[in-house]
């Protein structure tokens, strides 16, 4: 049996994305219920997106553990280009991990421009006295849609972040310390 430390590292990343993800919820849940249906589905297509990737790059690690594992044990017998061409295929296919992490922050920027564009089209100049304070409340939830889906996008950019990085620099630093990634 061989050991998959660039895996579990992914699942320990994926740990502690969830973790988070639970302490924001468990803390803030009435701000997620409270938000605006635009908000809510600017966050779900974030999360898929996340979601997706995070799947995607723990196969990815799954398969670079694989290959790295033989191409350490095939240091000195020279038959190591197919593998060293697999890897490179690899780690090129950790850049939809970090397209997709780039992405994140920006479908959360139409959030922020939906939530501005919901607070400004308040009608303010009809209303009376006694309905202001009502107008300026809902126009408030319409913030978190500007800046609720930013935050959720901008962590998730973090987190795909780390584990494009973390396959990249596995197969990239295999000829220089393979230790690290084998943990020999």
């Amino acid at each position: 049996m061989s050991a998959k430390p660039l895996f579990l590292y992914g699942i320990l990343i994926n740990i502690l994305t969830f973790s988070c993800l639970y302490l924001a919820w468990h803390f803030e849940s009435e701000l997620f219920s409270a938000l605006q249906p635009v908000g809510k589905v600017l966050i779900g297509v974030i999360f898929s997106i996340a979601l997706c990737m995070m799947t995607y790059c723990g196969l990815l690690c799954w398969q670079a553990d694989a290959v790295i594992g033989k191409e350490i044990g095939n240091r000195n017998l020279g038959d190591s280009a197919n593998q060293q061409l697999y890897l490179r295929r690899l780690c090129h296919k950790t850049g939809h991990v970090a397209f997709a992490a780039e992405a994140c922050p920006y479908v959360g920027m139409i959030g922020a421009l939906a939530g501005i564009i919901l607070f400004f089209s308040a009608n303010l100049h009809d209303a009376d006295a006694a309905h202001i304070q009502l107008i300026i409340s809902n126009t408030m939830n319409s913030l978190g849609v500007a800046f609720v889906p930013t935050i959720v996008g901008v962590f998730f950019k973090l987190m795909l972040g780390w584990q494009s990085h973390l396959v990249v620099h596995a197969i990239e630093d295999i000829d220089f310390r393979p230790g690290i990634v084998t943990g020999k």
